[in-house]
């Protein structure tokens, strides 16, 4: 999966919820199992972002799918 322009605001996994960047790495509940394998929660909040090494969210971006050719 790649990030890309789509019609419709809603999450492509969850079906509910807007699709933005915080939703992806903080809520998502399709991610949750994916989350908390690469950055130790299954949900987080958005400031706590800040004290996540960028390798742990790059690793769970790559993990998600968003970064395929």
């Amino acid at each position: 999966m790649k990030l890309e322009m789509v019609n419709s605001p809603k999450c492509e996994r969850y079906k509910l919820a807007s699709e933005r960047a915080s939703h992806f790495l903080c809520d998502c509940r399709a991610l949750a199992t994916l989350r908390f394998r690469h950055l130790g929660r299954h949900f987080i909040k958005l400031g706590d972002l800040k004290d996540m090494s960028i390798s742990r969210i790059l690793h769970f971006v790559q993990g998600a799918g968003l970064l395929d050719a």
